[in-house]
């Protein structure tokens, strides 16, 4: 239906200058920062808000020049860690590996063979003074048998004699008998030959499978400087010995 006024009203417009255009819709009438936090035209007629202050870009590479100079620029942190993890896990593994091992081979007889000392009764110059049929000579030339049948034949024994009985008796395996002639000797703080007697008497008592024994008479004997022996007992000689115990 035409409105005759509104037309009207139009052609008045128009030879008064001309109607007004119009703002296109299309053209929003706010702008955008490069946030994207909607802010007004004019600072004036509003308040300005902002987001937080950006980094720069130096303290957001301090990070990564830290790891270049310390070798990590081709590798991330956290895979270099995994591998250093990895590799402590490795190196545990093998030395707990080598333990365990070391626990199984372990034995009286592999010990013994690594304390065990030849006791020197007469060196190749004096072995003319020894006289034949003897304790002493037997046990030189290696007739352990003999000596121990020498000790039986025989009315009395030297110092010296009944030490050679008793290792005599623990070379030829007889544990029992040997502590018993060693324990004579250990125990008798007179003979000059007490100490080496304690000796092998731990060494009697390590073949006889007697840990208990064993171990207190070789602490004994690293807890003395003086000892004659003491440095062939260490402290990872004691620690082999109760590994044995608990075996």
């Amino acid at each position: 239906m035409v409105d005759p006024k509104k037309d009207y009203e139009l052609l008045m417009r128009y030879l008064q200058g001309g109607a007004l255009k119009q703002e296109p819709a299309s053209v929003p009438d706010q702008s955008f920062d490069t946030d994207w936090k909607q802010v007004p035209k004019s600072s004036s007629s509003l308040p300005y808000t902002y987001n937080k202050k950006r980094p720069r870009a130096a303290e957001t590479l301090r990070p990564v020049r830290f790891l270049k100079k310390r070798g990590f620029s081709n590798v991330s942190f956290s895979r270099k860690s995994r591998i250093a993890i990895a590799g402590i896990a490795s190196v545990a593994f093998l030395f707990l590996l080598g333990k365990g091992y070391a626990f199984y081979k372990l034995t009286p007889e592999s010990l013994y063979t690594k304390l065990y000392v030849p006791f020197v009764a007469a060196d190749a110059a004096n072995m003319q003074q020894v006289p034949k049929n003897s304790i002493e000579y037997y046990y030189t030339i290696g007739n352990y048998v003999a000596a121990t049948l020498q000790s039986k034949k025989q009315e009395q024994l030297s110092d010296k004699d009944q030490l050679l009985t008793g290792i005599s008796y623990l070379q030829r395996d007889d544990y029992s008998v040997a502590i018993k002639w060693l324990e004579t000797v250990a125990n008798n703080f007179k003979n000059p030959y007490h100490h080496q007697a304690e000796y092998y008497l731990s060494l009697a008592y390590l073949k006889n499978e007697d840990y208990d024994r064993c171990i207190e008479k070789m602490q004994h004997i690293a807890y003395l400087p003086s000892h004659p022996y003491n440095k062939l007992i260490s402290p990872e000689t004691i620690r082999d010995l109760k590994m044995l115990k608990w075996k």
